[in-house]
């Protein structure tokens, strides 16, 4: 059991830490936007946008859910004592701030675990009354409800920072199950990014023709691409050769064509991960595939693709076996 009167400073102290948070950051009215003494709905909506962009930094971000996360905690306290009155509308404004960066950025560690059940209740209780279901996680890009997401948001600015972040996110988590597909997402929305970082309405066309792209995935659905593409980088990465003419290209596909079967017929094996030495002696036979290649390029860093075409084929698994 805690003492009111002792939590009380201890409140007021954290609610300061969140306002200098924005305030320190450029956010001068934060006060006047979380105790709801703006008048004026687009001011009001700018604030909340301005917030929200500001949270765009992972360190930020990371900063603003700690300090949050321990304000809920003494206001759990306090609850409900009367002295919690005066903080009920800075933890709805806050709140909402928070939730709208967890979706924002697609950041799911941005979230009210561990914060007490009054807290909680309240929270969800004003952002159910603005339309918001608090029990849904960070729409991600391929779900269905994606785009119903980003229309949500007011402004073009928004859709297409939603947008960004989306994209930016699935790129980061499917990168290890095709590192050549999703590096040429990762460049690309980068490349959109700088040509129209003063162009929003240009910029969110581009990111939806981008998300298109993404959706649609590979053109060529064949195992062997993802295997292709991968060579094709570490060759580039290198500093070596990767236009070749289109007599090598074909040797090259013949090759990627006996990696892939023997790829197929060895991690077939049962418990065939957990077993370090046939990892090996997998890696050893596709060097030896490389090498009969005869392409001097590849047979320089033979060793590195052999190795990278094995961790590959592990985030393929399942793949690969079908």
């Amino acid at each position: 059991m805690k003492d009111i009167s002792s939590e009380l400073p201890i409140l007021r102290s954290r609610y300061h830490r969140l306002i200098d948070l924005f305030k320190g950051n450029g956010i001068a009215n934060i006060r006047d936007y979380v105790e709801y003494k703006i008048k004026d709905p687009k001011v009001e909506y700018d604030t909340l946008e301005s917030c929200i962009e500001l949270l765009k930094d992972e360190k930020i971000r990371a900063e603003f859910h700690v300090n949050f996360k321990k304000f809920l905690q003494s206001l759990d306290i306090i609850i409900p004592n009367s002295a919690a009155t005066e903080f009920i509308p800075m933890l709805k404004a806050f709140a909402h701030i928070h939730n709208c960066a967890k979706h924002r950025y697609k950041d799911n560690t941005v979230n009210l675990m561990g914060a007490g059940e009054k807290v909680r209740k309240l929270i969800n209780k004003h952002l159910i009354a603005l339309d918001i279901d608090p029990k849904i996680e960070a729409i991600e890009l391929l779900s269905p409800d994606f785009y119903a997401s980003v229309g949500k948001n007011k402004s073009v600015k928004a859709k297409a920072s939603e947008m960004e972040h989306a994209i930016r996110k699935h790129c980061k988590v499917n990168f290890d199950n095709d590192p050549a597909l999703y590096r040429y997402f990762s460049e690309k929305l980068q490349a959109i990014i700088e040509a129209y970082e003063l162009e929003v309405e240009e910029k969110y066309r581009q990111l939806s023709l981008l998300t298109e792209e993404i959706t649609d995935g590979r053109q060529n659905k064949s195992q062997d691409s993802p295997f292709l593409g991968l060579l094709l980088i570490k060759l580039q990465d290198a500093g070596k050769n990767y236009d070749f003419p289109e007599e090598t290209l074909k040797n090259i596909n013949e090759i990627m064509h006996k990696i892939i079967e023997k790829l197929r017929k060895t991690i077939g094996i049962v418990d065939f991960w957990t077993k370090p030495n046939e990892r090996e002696r997998l890696i050893g036979e596709i060097d030896d595939i490389l090498l009969a290649s005869g392409i001097i390029d590849i047979i320089e860093i033979k060793e590195q693709i052999a190795s990278d075409f094995v961790d590959l084929a592990k985030n393929r698994h399942h793949e690969l076996l079908r």
